[in-house]
């Protein structure tokens, strides 16, 4: 099982967490895809700008819209923000993949890997 079955389990079968990404989608998939497997994702509005090519107010609202849904929690330091992803899309990115292409979920307990028969 990979990232992607995962992101089709998450959103393809659960209509009501597509509309908790809603409109802050390139924000929620640039940190799925860059954040490291500690859940933490440390950057800059400034570093978003260019990465996204969208203006900081854009941003902010994405985040807000993250933050309001349970997506996502942000703290903001003296220059960094840290996104944390929680429960269950965190599971995007602290997932194991084991030997037997079976993929362990550390924090989402609905996702379980598949048992040998």
């Amino acid at each position: 099982m990979t990232r992607w079955n995962i992101l089709s389990d998450l959103f393809v079968a659960r209509p009501e967490n597509r509309a908790a990404i809603g409109k802050a989608w390139p924000l929620f998939f640039f940190l799925i895809f860059n954040m490291k497997k500690d859940n933490k994702f440390y950057t800059s509005y400034q570093e978003l700008k260019e990465a996204l090519g969208a203006y900081p107010n854009t941003i902010k609202d994405w985040r807000d819209h993250l933050v309001k849904n349970q997506v996502t929690k942000v703290e903001r330091g003296k220059a960094p923000l840290i996104f944390t992803l929680l429960s269950p899309c965190d599971s995007l990115v602290t997932c194991d993949q084991d030997d037997l292409a079976a993929v362990r979920i550390k924090t989402a307990p609905i996702i379980k890997p598949p048992t040998n028969s």
